[in-house]
């Protein structure tokens, strides 16, 4: 299989202002539409779970006013998200301030790990260290901005022929077009962006999918899997997923 080698980033997003209060029926609707984009429901909140870069910690909240009696804590960077609680805490729902690449947890401390946006691919050693083994990982979605230049990549490679010096060529001019300040790519990156999501079939954005958490696997050492959601959409999203292995279990 080729393999390419676009460069993998992540991207901070742009600032905002501080969230508003929301109802009680907001909240319980906005965390109910966060689990469902990671594919879980509330019965899967089992033992201890962890919210990697929660934002407002709609789940958290949510899990706490249903009295659910399972361990939820939301971790996230942000400053401005809600109140912080210092470890260790003795509540069943908390948030943390921190940072996804250096939690302050023990090894082994959480059942499920659940990563929504911005954390991607680079938080993936850190959740491996806190999961519990038999634990689950799932990152929704699949480090979309990285899905999206693959397959520009493929397109370009692929369909219009150019070689693959050419394609890198591209598509690092390209890359670096991003503005951190507005947030957004140039209008010459979206038009090829929107080019190729027109132009490849189904099946070969499934495959670009495929081809990046093969990469993902073998660049971590880790048997990934995922889930496509709306897999006949015009750009289709995936969930990353990881399962711990269980040494004393498989034995």
């Amino acid at each position: 299989m080729l393999k390419y080698t676009v460069v993998m980033q992540t991207r901070r997003a742009p600032e905002s202002n501080p969230p508003e209060t929301e109802s009680w029926g907001e909240i319980q609707q906005r965390a109910e539409s966060q689990l469902e984009d990671l594919g879980l429901g509330w019965e899967d909140l089992i033992g201890n779970v962890l919210d990697v870069g929660s934002g407002e910690s709609f789940i958290t909240k949510a899990a706490r006013e249903q009295g659910i009696d399972t361990e939820v804590t939301s971790l996230d960077i942000d400053p401005r998200r809600g109140e912080w609680s210092p470890l260790p805490g003795e509540i069943r729902q908390r948030s943390v301030q921190a940072d996804a690449l250096e939690m302050p947890f023990a090894d082994e401390s959480f059942d499920l790990v659940v990563a929504r946006g911005s954390v991607g691919f680079l938080g993936i050693p850190e959740a491996i260290r806190v999961l519990r083994p038999g634990g689950e990982l799932r990152i929704y979605p699949l480090s979309t901005g990285v899905v999206e230049q693959w397959m520009m990549f493929y397109y370009l490679h692929e369909v219009q022929g150019e070689s693959q010096e050419d394609v890198m060529d591209k598509m690092q001019a390209l890359s670096s077009s991003y503005n951190e300040e507005l947030g957004a790519y140039s209008l010459e990156y979206t038009a090829l962006r929107d080019e190729a999501l027109e132009s490849l079939s189904k099946d070969q954005k499934l495959e670009v999918i495929q081809m990046v958490v093969d990469t993902l696997s073998d660049r971590y050492g880790l048997s990934l899997t995922h889930i496509v959601r709306e897999p006949d959409a015009r750009e289709p999203k995936a969930i990353l997923c990881y399962t711990k292995p269980d040494l004393f279990r498989e034995f």
